[in-house]
């Protein structure tokens, strides 16, 4: 009861009266002996934070490729008993979306990244061909998927790709083998991609039009440019669609060359002596003109300037480098169409376009995580007229 009585004498109350001890030993109970003292909380464990995600790699994506279409827009595929690829000449042939090369370039301080890459072909078409193709099945595909190992500088030197008339060549739908003719267009600048055992500094795929059960011819692909020709030596009508309102790189041209029989003892164009049945190519004659406006119609007139091939690649270079390519993606472009575009296996006459970017991602749209930093897509339109 002493400590009951002296609480009681500092709140006022009586000594030894049995009200002040039982009010204090009440106070006592409630506020403790530890005078002011209070206990604290329990405090929660502090657990760090997790540290942020490291940042994707920074990467960029190149492709370049050409299309084949006639007049009306549908696409021109290889035709049957036609077994030449691009470097030993298509002719008139076409070849569909034909050898689109994706590169590769890692951004400065990156020297390795993983790249899921997807391609979706759209407007009809699917994939007949690509690699790297791990297995043996070569059957069409809507969607073509790649996990890429890329990583910076030179690959393996030995690299083998696919063989005309070897695994790898044998089962494609339309009997064709790019593929074989790949490494003439590797880019050692780029990022050396590893796709399951296969190591190249490219990847590669085409494109054809899905078969009609029935027969049919392809339907037109949505391009940025009508074409009415009313045949060979009559001018061309172009007309560009309304909604057509990308911005374009280059101009547009019509080239066309003439063919003509010399017999026995005479002499030709060249100054030659002719010979019997031969058929001797005139030289390559070029119309260029500037993109109309959107809505806009032009009369291109049947071509009569001279255009030596040197020229016509010179330009074709320059046009690549303005899509964002770089100089050797642009010396692979001309190994592979330089004898198709300005050579003397060139179609009779064309017209050459290069695509706007929106209309090649409606072709083929390209998905990839991480997303690359930036994406430079090259497809020049090769227009069949004969």
């Amino acid at each position: 009861m002493r400590n009951g009585n002296a609480i009681g004498r500092r709140i006022g109350i009586p000594i030894g009266s049995a009200i002040g001890s039982v009010i204090g030993m009440v106070l006592l109970a409630a506020f403790g002996c530890g005078g002011n003292e209070t206990q604290e909380p329990a405090q929660a464990p502090v657990t760090a934070p997790e540290p942020p995600p490291p940042p994707p790699p920074v990467y960029d994506l190149h492709e370049w490729g050409v299309l084949d279409v006639g007049p009306d827009g549908g696409v021109v595929g290889y035709q049957a008993g036609s077994l030449h690829g691009p470097t030993g000449g298509l002719g008139a042939a076409g070849v569909g979306y034909g050898l689109p090369i994706l590169y590769v370039h890692l951004g400065e301080g990156v020297d390795a990244a993983t790249i899921d890459l997807e391609l979706r072909a759209l407007q009809g078409l699917q994939h007949v061909e690509w690699f790297p193709r791990p297995g043996d099945d070569r059957s069409p595909a809507s969607t073509i998927s790649w996990h890429v190992e890329a990583t910076r500088g030179a690959c393996p030197a030995e690299r083998r790709y696919p063989v005309v008339a070897e695994a790898g060549c044998v089962g494609i739908l339309d009997h064709q083998c790019e593929a074989a003719s790949l490494a003439a267009f590797e880019n050692p600048e780029s990022a050396c991609l590893g796709v399951s055992d296969a190591r190249q500094h490219l990847l590669f795929y085409r494109s054809a039009p899905t078969p009609d059960p029935n027969g049919n011819p392809p339907p037109p692909l949505e391009l940025p440019l009508e074409t009415t020709h009313a045949g060979y030596r009559a001018d061309l009508e172009l007309e560009r669609k309304a909604g057509s309102t990308d911005s374009t790189v280059g101009s547009i041209w019509f080239v066309a060359r003439g063919y003509q029989r010399y017999g026995l003892g005479l002499r030709g164009r060249s100054g030659g002596a002719g010979r019997g049945g031969l058929v001797v190519p005139s030289p390559i004659l070029a119309e260029r003109i500037d993109w109309p406006a959107p809505g806009g119609r032009v009369t291109v007139p049947f071509p009569e300037t001279e255009l030596s091939g040197e020229d016509g690649q010179r330009a074709l270079r320059e046009d690549l480098i303005a899509h964002g390519l770089t100089a050797p993606e642009a010396a692979a472009f001309e190994e592979g169409w330089r004898e198709s575009l300005f050579g003397p296996r060139a179609p009779a006459a064309m017209l050459l376009y290069w695509l706007p970017r929106s209309d090649v991602d409606e072709l083929v749209a390209i998905d990839a995580t991480p997303p690359p930093r930036a994406v430079h897509r090259a497809t020049l339109v090769r227009v069949l007229l004969r």
